[in-house]
């Protein structure tokens, strides 16, 4: 715990987890593996990884250098941006600014219950990346499990539309990063099925449609994705590309 004038900095756990340049390996579901992209041999592959997500550009070599992010930092660590608090909490709780045990826990506690009225005007923004922003700073306090953040984060996702353009694919891929947490699977089920039959299927829109399906396979045992995936094989309006990746989702468990 470090501070700064009248702020107190939730300083995070040394580990790659928590670094700038880790990666995580969401190739088969949530995990704590990852990869670093300050490694020079995903130099070929960054922007295909952070722009697209796509992971088969270079499969193999992920394989062979993931690693568990919470094992070891190296030299190059750079801590991802840190979570400030007011330092008032130090007369508020009363502890000292050296009680480093009680000092996280007040944080903690502070976090946990912190308003999120401001995020919620933030979400409105006009500018994409003001309300990233708020997408952001409500994911870490959902991890906390701040209940009003988590509430507002869920449902700030569901009102942003199935995406038309590449640009508003891009922001959407961006807020599921933030949203997708096995605790809010049985919440994200019905909207990634809704934007399955809202979003038009087209080389702007393939991407979303893509994660969705990624996210439907690693999540097919549920009740709820099985059923729907299964009646939109009996729908017109879905190709026969579309009923294809249903099928392969489906039938993956038989072989």
């Amino acid at each position: 715990m470090k501070t700064t004038d009248n702020k107190i900095n939730v300083v995070l756990e040394r580990n790659c987890s928590n670094c700038n340049y880790f990666f995580p390996f969401l190739l088969h579901g949530p995990s704590e593996y990852g990869i670093c992209l300050n490694n020079t041999e995903f130099e070929p592959y960054i922007e295909e990884l952070l722009e697209n997500e796509n992971y088969d550009c270079c499969k193999e070599l992920i394989e062979e250098k993931k690693f568990d992010g919470n094992e070891h930092y190296c030299k190059d660590f750079e801590m991802v941006e840190i979570i400030e608090t007011d330092s008032s909490m130090y007369e508020l709780f009363g502890i000292g600014p050296n009680d480093e045990q009680n000092l996280t826990e007040a944080v903690n506690l502070s976090l946990k219950n912190r308003a999120v009225e401001d995020y919620r005007e933030m979400l409105q923004h006009s500018d994409p990346e003001n309300r990233l922003k708020a997408f952001e700073t409500l994911s870490a306090l959902a991890s906390m499990n701040n209940k009003e953040a988590i509430k507002l984060l869920i449902e700030s996702f569901k009102d942003i539309p199935a995406p038309v353009s590449l640009e508003a694919v891009h922001f959407k891929l961006e807020v599921f990063r933030f949203v997708n947490r096995d605790d809010y699977v049985q919440d994200l089920i019905p909207v990634l099925f809704r934007d399955l039959y809202e979003t038009k299927s087209t080389n702007q829109t393939r991407q979303w449609i893509s994660e969705i399906f990624r996210f439907l396979s690693i999540y097919k045992k549920e009740e709820k994705v099985t059923g729907n995936l299964e009646k939109m094989l009996t729908e017109k309006q879905f190709s026969y590309r579309i009923k294809k990746r249903i099928k392969d989702i489906l039938e993956e468990d038989c072989y």
